[in-house]
């Protein structure tokens, strides 16, 4: 098992149009994103007849909004070194 830090940043070609609880309107053209995830580097293991996934928890924010998010298989993350 191992697991890792990420960062990542978005960009929306059309903005994003949110309104706030207090009826306040924001637009949204990029949001930024950081994390955990932790996965298997070779074979993952089995419980009963299911493969355990990666697992990421990244928090996105961009100025007044923003969010918690949860990721669960992909592997979307690169891997920097391998022991």
């Amino acid at each position: 098992m191992y697991g890792g830090i990420y960062g990542e940043t978005g960009y929306f070609l059309n903005s994003l149009d949110f309104i706030s609880v207090g009826g306040t309107p924001t637009d949204a053209q990029s949001a930024f994103e950081v994390g955990v995830t932790l996965g298997f580097y070779d074979t993952r293991p089995k419980i009963w007849f299911i493969r355990i996934p990666r697992i990421s928890v990244g928090y996105r924010f961009r100025g007044d909004i923003s969010g918690i998010r949860i990721r669960i298989g992909g592997d979307w993350a690169t891997k920097v070194f391998h022991p």
